[in-house]
């Protein structure tokens, strides 16, 4: 499923499911909780700076029976057209994604380790992560699925966004 902007269509809440496999250990993490992408280019000095939309991560992670809350924090900067651009705070590039064609493939080095990453819009309200990672002392596969939320219901909404 195509889209026409990456960034407005991955503004808005969205329910987080991402299951990690450690193929080095034969373990695997679960990780459960909310996705906020908020858009703040109206707080960015330059009227000439880009688009750009705070990324929040919020939930609870489940290792070997123990839980305990995670966080992650991204800033996404929209460029070319369509394309984005996800940073750490501290200004690295994370990754970067463009959904026009309804799929992106990215291959990127972090120090030692190789990531490889698939994302895919699954509909107008699902999009899913296909991760491989691998390192050193890195070999894991994740794969993340993201519902877009509702007050109604926390899984599902309808489109805001037009799709091509």
């Amino acid at each position: 499923m195509m889209t026409f902007d990456t960034l407005s269509f991955l503004l808005g809440r969205w329910s987080l499911q991402r299951r990690v496999e450690d193929l080095h250990t034969n373990s695997h993490v679960e990780i459960v909780g909310i996705v906020s992408l908020i858009d703040t280019t109206a707080n960015r000095r330059s009227p000439l700076s880009a688009r750009s939309a705070s990324y929040e991560e919020q939930g609870e992670l489940t290792i070997s029976g123990r839980q305990c809350p995670m966080h992650r924090h991204l800033i996404y900067t929209q460029v070319q057209n369509s394309r984005v651009i996800s940073q750490f705070d501290d200004g690295r590039i994370f990754t970067d994604l463009d959904l026009r064609s309804g799929s992106w493939h990215t291959t990127y080095l972090c120090g030692d380790d190789r990531y490889k990453l698939t994302t895919v819009v699954v509909s107008q309200s699902e999009v899913r992560e296909y991760w491989r990672v691998i390192g050193h002392n890195k070999d894991y596969i994740a794969t993340t699925v993201l519902k877009r939320c509702t007050d109604r219901n926390p899984h599902t909404s309808p489109m805001p966004y037009p799709l091509a």
